[in-house]
């Protein structure tokens, strides 16, 4: 974890919405005061947006960017800056739904650690990135989720 401490009681509450399971059961187990859903030009937009819609509260529209073989590079990097430049008035709790299986260099708690390091240097507020599903496989994940949802 980054160095604020675990004890500071944070503003807001955030999630970022996919409508993947990963997002879908972080919004099954916790409360939110926002969660946030990006169009970014992904390619199954239209159904990640249906799963979720319903318990979107603000959508972040984002230039179309670059898929590279299949995965947008630091894609979750975009997602943690506009999030803290909407919300950069409020300390706040930044909520990813990472897991084990997730291999991408902008998706594990190094990345995530340094990230809030870097934010907490230059910005005015606090933020806290949190990531309560790191250690569960998507096997797990799909387990625990009561929701329906959209994967590819």
């Amino acid at each position: 974890m980054g160095k604020i401490s675990k004890l500071y009681r944070y503003d807001m509450k955030i999630l970022l919405l996919s409508g993947g399971a990963d997002s879908m059961l972080l919004y099954q187990q916790h409360k939110f005061d926002k969660t946030i859903f990006f169009d970014y030009g992904q390619e199954h937009l239209e159904e990640e947006f249906n799963c979720c819609s319903r318990i979107i509260d603000v959508v972040i529209r984002l230039p179309k960017l670059t898929k590279t073989e299949k995965e947008v590079n630091c894609r979750n990097l975009a997602f943690i800056i506009n999030t803290v430049s909407t919300f950069g008035n409020e300390d706040i709790e930044i909520y990813l739904g990472t897991n084990t299986e997730d291999i991408y260099k902008d998706n594990n708690r190094e990345f995530y650690n340094k990230v809030e390091d870097l934010i907490n240097n230059i910005s005015f507020n606090k933020v806290k990135i949190v990531t309560p599903l790191q250690d569960m496989s998507k096997q797990e994940i799909l387990n625990k989720l009561e929701l329906k949802f959209y994967t590819d």
